[in-house]
């Protein structure tokens, strides 16, 4: 994982996430910067229309 830990994620009381809740979370972090990067590639910030 990049910038995120299991103890960010995990609730206070202090349980821990399973195998398949981290695999899951990994799937998901992947997508996410998946469309982050297409957001940006497709809506740039400094999108000069003159």
């Amino acid at each position: 994982m990049d910038s995120l830990t299991v103890s960010s994620l995990s609730p206070s009381t202090g349980s821990q996430l399973s195998v398949d809740d981290m695999k899951l979370l990994a799937k998901l972090e992947e997508q996410n910067r998946s469309l982050l990067h297409t957001h940006t590639t497709l809506f740039p910030r400094n999108n000069n229309l003159n």
